[in-house]
């Protein structure tokens, strides 16, 4: 498969590829193979990479706005710093993924599973992770300000420092999660505490 990254240049779509910083927006990358491939700082918004290999892809600091990822394998993927914001990552695997201060504003993760992945740091705000699996992740410091959180499996994270205001829990697992402190708590459940 072939992608043109400027009118005068076409690049060989296959694992390993090096595509730094490469501007590749509103790309067909459907089914493609990017396995390893190196996209730090590629210019990846309205792309299309619905179905596509990226395991242990190398996206950090990448633009991907409004691409749509749904189905897609970034198992192992290295995002820390990526734009994500109004993405479509509907049962997308995220397994192990590094999302270190990663923009996910307003995404689409209904079905993802993000198990044991590190979002340290990561800006969810008003993101929709109705039934995903995020057991075991990292989410320290996160930002699930109205973050829709429905049947949501957190069974086993690390919630310290975690900003949940306004967020939908309803059905979620919080079995084993490690949270800062009773306040915090009470803000998950959404109850007043009275010390």
């Amino acid at each position: 498969m072939k992608v043109k990254i400027t009118r005068e240049i076409e690049v060989e779509i296959a694992p390993n590829v090096d595509l730094n910083g490469a501007d590749l927006v509103g790309a067909d990358l459907v089914g493609a193979n990017l396995g390893g491939a190196n996209l730090r700082n590629a210019y990846l918004s309205y792309a299309d990479f619905r179905r596509t290999d990226l395991k242990n892809a190398d996206l950090n600091g990448a633009d991907l706005v409004g691409a749509n990822l749904s189905d897609a394998n970034l198992i192992y993927a290295n995002l820390p710093n990526a734009n994500l914001s109004n993405t479509n990552l509907r049962n997308a695997n995220l397994r192990r993924t590094y999302l270190k201060n990663a923009d996910l504003t307003v995404a689409d993760l209904v079905g993802a599973n993000l198990s044991d992945a590190n979002l340290r740091g990561a800006d969810l705000t008003d993101a929709n992770l109705t039934d995903a699996n995020l057991s075991g992740a990292d989410l320290a410091g996160v930002n699930f300000k109205g973050a829709v959180l429905r049947n949501a499996d957190l069974s086993g994270t690390n919630l310290r420092n975690t900003d949940f205001s306004d967020a939908d829990f309803g059905y979620t697992n919080l079995k084993g999660a490690k949270i800062s402190d009773l306040d915090q708590l009470a803000k998950v459940l959404g109850v007043v505490v009275h010390k």
